[in-house]
């Protein structure tokens, strides 16, 4: 496995994680925390990472598990309303979806309801490249295709969720591919775009109630869902630090639509981590494919299915325009590092990394 860590972990913050918890806000003051409950680990450690944290200038949560204890969770909120993030908080996670999106994939493989050996003209019959690609392909980001979120201004986006991803379906057939397919490694949020579709196709239910009856029901992930609107949805969802509005591309409905929907919080999270631990809603077979390399010598990056691969775990950021997510899991070592941000932050990887040195 080629050793581009530390590159591809800077790459992924452009493209765009039992007793009484407590958590310290920005100003060291002390919180009650719900939902997660931290370990008395050692002073050292939560000492180290507050030395890095010092370091960054982090707006939004964090959350550390090391040994499968989780051993630090603070709200580092630096909004003016000074609203108290927990880890029941729901941030938008940007391309941390797709793993939820490849997940969708696997369990419907599992039921023997599809193969990522499928070729896109068994679900897009009408797309003269269907016999040359497969689900496969999409997956681990070697389709060729050309990337929608590239051509915002051309897909005639309106406040309509079914017709932006009509438009969006209508422009990835049409378009001609810019690589061979398997030729070459190019991040693409299209590529899950259509999975999403093929889940809907073949299930028979809509994304969000497919994932959330077969992933977050299943995982106890009671704050999980899809991006609707932060005002309509129940959840207590995090304010942004710098609000762009409803005009920003990312936030207009159907736009992200199985690339970059998913709202979560680290609590839940945390459970889903524990997933690629094994004997949970993933055989291992599928666990296996999710995290392996499918990278070509050619490739700047180790990517999987919905994650990128490095020898120390798995790890994926998201960017949105208010948003920012990375998360990071060693699910042999049960160690993981979910950071969750209010602000588009170009910083999240590097915190990961820095930590992770620290602490594993």
């Amino acid at each position: 496995m080629k050793k581009r860590v530390l590159i591809a972990l800077a790459i992924m913050s452009i493209m765009g994680m039992m007793c009484s918890c407590q958590t310290g806000t920005a100003q060291n003051s002390v919180v009650s925390q719900s939902g997660v409950e931290v370990s008395q680990t050692s002073e050292s450690d939560e000492k180290k990472i507050d030395e890095v944290m010092a370091g960054y200038d982090f707006s939004g949560f964090m959350a550390v598990v090391k040994n499968g204890e989780c051993i630090y969770a603070k709200d580092f909120n630096q909004a003016l309303d000074g609203q108290e993030l927990t880890s029941d908080t729901v941030f938008r996670i940007g391309s941390d979806t797709k793993q939820f999106t490849a997940a969708g994939i696997m369990l419907l493989q599992q039921k023997g309801r599809l193969s990522v050996k499928d070729t896109l003209d068994k679900y897009f019959p009408e797309y003269s490249y269907g016999r040359e690609i497969t689900i496969h392909d999409l997956l681990d980001m070697h389709s060729g295709l050309d990337d929608y979120s590239n051509h915002f201004g051309d897909l005639g986006l309106t406040d309509n969720a079914e017709k932006n991803k009509e438009n969006i379906l209508k422009y990835m057939l049409e378009a001609e591919p810019i690589n061979e397919p398997k030729e070459v490694f190019t991040y693409n949020n299209g590529n899950y775009f259509l999975l999403a579709t093929i889940i809907e196709k073949v299930s028979g239910m809509a994304f969000e109630e497919y994932l959330t009856e077969n992933i977050f029901k299943p995982l106890g992930m009671d704050s999980t869902s899809l991006y609707k609107d932060y005002e309509k949805d129940g959840a207590v969802i995090a304010k942004p630090l710098h609000p762009t509005g409803a005009e920003d591309y990312f936030n207009m409905p159907g736009v992200t639509f199985g690339s970059g929907d998913v709202m979560s919080s680290a609590g839940d999270l945390m459970k889903w981590l524990k997933v690629f631990e094994g004997g949970s809603i993933l055989s291992d077979e599928s666990i296996e494919a999710m995290t392996a390399s499918y990278s070509n010598e050619d490739d700047m990056y180790e990517y999987g299915y919905g994650w990128f691969i490095s020898s120390e775990g798995i790890y994926h950021g998201g960017n949105l325009s208010e948003y920012a997510a990375m998360i990071f899991t060693s699910p042999k070592d049960k160690n993981s590092i979910i950071l969750l941000s209010n602000q588009n932050a170009a910083l999240l990887s590097n915190i990961s990394t820095s930590v992770r040195y620290e602490i594993f």
